[in-house]
């Protein structure tokens, strides 16, 4: 979960008294705050990026008077916009008790539901009429408070997410899903009113069918989607639409930004035609209301910019983003209630509707963990064990040229680095949050997400990037290959380019010491679970790395916090990466030969070695894997989970491979894999694994073995 503690009553600087933490998302950090120089209370957006030019501090400030200028009663008031410290921030409307418009509308009937969008239209052709364009609508940002007045909220949320990425290549800004063909195309000149007509007819047609228009399992797919497709028609997923309202819902998706409705007030007009000319509606069924609530794909929860819930008695509503149920039933439902099979039912209603195979199968398994025994989930359980055996990734999610470094984060978040780019998934739906370059210059290595929503990066140096805070920057190359983590996350073992290995506290990340010894630089290492020992396998400089069976390296392990040696073997493996058993009894580590064996963290003795099945390239003899071990994970107390990638043209493949750590049993493998593996990481809360591979991360089923 994101930290919400208490911040500093001055952290934004003396013209604000902070008052508490709204949110935070994948591009910054919310504050509600009481701005003195206005005299009132307000939401404060302050973004990650640092950025320093004057010129764009002078157009953040230029444009930010615009904004202040626009008044309508349906948009969030934008105050201003500054800079501090070199990174952007917006001043806003607090409005207080407001809820987005798909948790808002659950109930309503469909006239009502589309009275909104007409509303929320014409607040948008106001800023249009004074040649501001919003370019990032979707349900989020359709805010609609006690009333049942809708509210436009994010008015110049894009403004400084484009300006945080004027230094960057190829930056997008909007939600994928809700982008107009030429938001996707990347042509900013042609982004106008009529592409705001776009987004607001993606949220009409999912009001209307309870599905998006267009979906894919990646960002590459959609683009070619909203390019080439066409989405079906509104009236055949729901009778209850009209032929009339169809067709107005199909004018402001047209490809062509010509044939849409030029503007705001355009598109609300054509609603305000269907709505007088069409008597009221029975309300949407409730299976109908499930999965509208069901289907909602956000990409980051920006509309807690502005929102701030009043007192505690109406929770805050789920989303995709940060909730673990979504076509799932909620966690705290009562199992005995009368209610449960109609719950079921809506839920079930809900996975029907889902369009891609991720999708597919993380709900499934949701709704599975939810109603094990439950009746009517056969299509469920048959299409959750056909993802498990699938030869193929469930999805492919484009990163950037170059080895991709993964790691999921809390909740749904997964975190992907390839050279200079960060990029951000919800792993559950393969929607891209956010895509930066947090320094340019500076390749990254292997990454680390922590529960509170930091980031640790290695490679050419070691950065800690947290939302809200300045990144810390520790010179010098580091890498991270393992878990060098303990499971309070409270330490972090490093390991340098010239041999020593070091400590850190994590919570004030503070270098703690140097672990002692004179030793070459590690290829592998981690903390214990309990934070009572590091262990390193050393690799002797001068050898030949192409050599596997002579004496290649050394075991160290530490005691902590006092850093004495407890021991020092040496190894006739070259060994590559290194995890603790959860237990901390034992180290199993993996060479560049393929082998994989555990080692007594106490005596260096080895223990059990995996063997996989017989490859027609170990001319030796049978090892775990074929090729070189490029990753290991326990997934809890006895399954391991390893990768192993091949040289060119060796006809084995890339592997993937389950194991019983404490029997040594083979549980199931996948190859082989289309590309070569670069990193590792998995989340048995969603049932995924995710390789980090050439250019892109592929996201495979976590088979439900023992």
């Amino acid at each position: 979960a994101d930290d919400l503690s208490p911040p500093e009553a001055d952290c934004l600087g003396p013209q604000f008294v902070v008052h508490r933490v709204l949110g935070r998302g994948g591009m910054g950090i919310v504050y509600a705050a009481r701005d003195l120089e206005l005299g009132r209370d307000v939401a404060v957006k302050l973004t990650l990026d640092a950025q320093s030019s004057e010129r764009l501090q002078a157009r953040l400030e230029r444009e930010g008077q615009a904004l202040a200028q626009l008044k309508h009663p349906g948009i969030v008031q934008v105050h201003r916009a500054g800079t501090l410290e070199g990174r952007s921030f917006l001043v806003c409307e607090l409005i207080e008790g407001a809820r987005g418009l798909q948790v808002a509308s659950g109930d309503l009937a469909l006239r009502e539901r589309v009275g909104l969008i007409r509303d929320a239209a014409r607040a948008i052709g106001a800023a249009h009429a004074q040649g501001i364009v919003h370019r990032d609508l979707k349900p989020d940002n359709l805010l609609v408070d006690a009333a049942g007045k809708v509210h436009v909220a994010d008015f110049g949320v894009a403004l400084i997410a484009d300006a945080a990425r004027l230094t960057q290549t190829g930056g997008l800004v909007g939600t994928p899903y809700y982008m107009a063909p030429e938001q996707i195309s990347g042509e900013r000149d042609a982004i106008g009113p009529h592409s705001d007509v776009w987004s607001l007819g993606v949220v009409l047609y999912q009001t209307l069918t309870g599905q998006l228009p267009f979906v894919s399992e990646s960002f590459g797919q959609l683009g070619f989607a909203i390019m080439q497709a066409t989405p079906e028609s509104p009236r055949r997923l729901n009778p209850e639409v009209s032929s009339e309202l169809a067709r107005v819902c199909a004018t402001a998706i047209a490809r062509d930004p010509a044939q849409r409705y030029p503007d705001g007030e355009a598109f609300a007009r054509a609603l305000d035609a269907c709505l007088e000319a069409r008597p009221t509606r029975p309300a949407l069924s409730r299976a109908l209301v499930g999965l509208l609530a069901a289907a909602a794909i956000v990409a980051a929860a920006l509309a807690a910019a502005y929102v701030a819930r009043a007192g505690e008695a109406e929770p805050p509503p789920t989303r995709r983003d940060d909730a673990p149920q979504s076509a799932a039933a909620p966690a705290d439902s009562d199992p005995g209630s009368a209610d449960l099979e109609a719950e079921l039912g809506r839920a079930l209603d809900a996975w029907r509707r889902l369009s891609t195979p991720l999708e597919r199968y993380v709900e499934g398994v949701a709704l599975l963990r939810r109603w094990p025994a439950g009746a009517g989930l056969e299509r469920v359980r048959a299409q959750v064990a056909e993802a498990q055996t699938a030869e193929h990734p469930l999805a492919t999610l484009p990163v950037t040229e170059g080895g991709v470094n993964v790691t999921f984060g809390p909740g749904s978040t997964l975190y992907a680095t390839a050279g200079e780019v960060l990029v951000a998934w919800d792993a559950r739906t393969g929607l891209e949050r956010e895509r930066s370059i947090p320094a340019p210059g500076v390749a990254r290595g292997a990454l680390f997400a922590l529960g509170n929503g930091d980031l640790i990066c290695a490679g050419k140096a070691l950065d800690w990037l947290r939302p809200g805070a300045s990144p810390v920057h520790v010179p010098g190359r580091r890498d991270l290959n393992g878990p060098q983590v303990d499971a309070g996350e409270r330490l972090l073992l490093a390991a340098t380019s010239t041999g020593p290995l070091e400590l850190y506290a994590i919570d004030t990340r503070e270098l703690l010491g140097v672990l002692p010894g004179d030793h070459d630089p590690a290829l592998a290492c981690a903390l214990s679970p309990d934070g009572t020992k590091a262990v390193a396998f050393i690799a002797n400089e001068g050898e030949d790395l192409g050599i596997n069976e002579l004496l290649l390296g050394e075991l160290i392990v530490w005691a902590l916090p006092s850093r004495e040696i407890l021991l020092r073997e040496e190894l006739l493996h070259r060994i590559r990466y290194a995890s603790f058993t959860p237990d901390g009894a034992r180290v199993f580590a993996g060479d560049t030969a393929g082998s994989l064996r555990a080692y007594d963290a106490t005596t260096g003795e080895p223990g059990v070695e995996l063997f996989g099945p017989a490859a027609n390239t170990e001319l030796l003899r049978r090892r775990a894997h074929a090729g070189s071990v490029r990753g290991l994970r326990f997934l809890g107390p006895t399954r391991l989970l390893s990768v192993a990638g091949v040289s060119q043209g060796n006809p084995y493949g890339h592997q993937l491979r389950l194991w019983n750590a404490d029997t040594g049993k083979l549980l199931w493998e996948l190859r082989p894999l289309p590309r070569y593996p670069n990193s590792l990481s998995a989340s048995p809360e969603l049932g995924l694994i995710a390789l980090g591979t050439s250019g892109v991360v592929e996201l495979y089923a976590l088979p439900d073995v023992e």
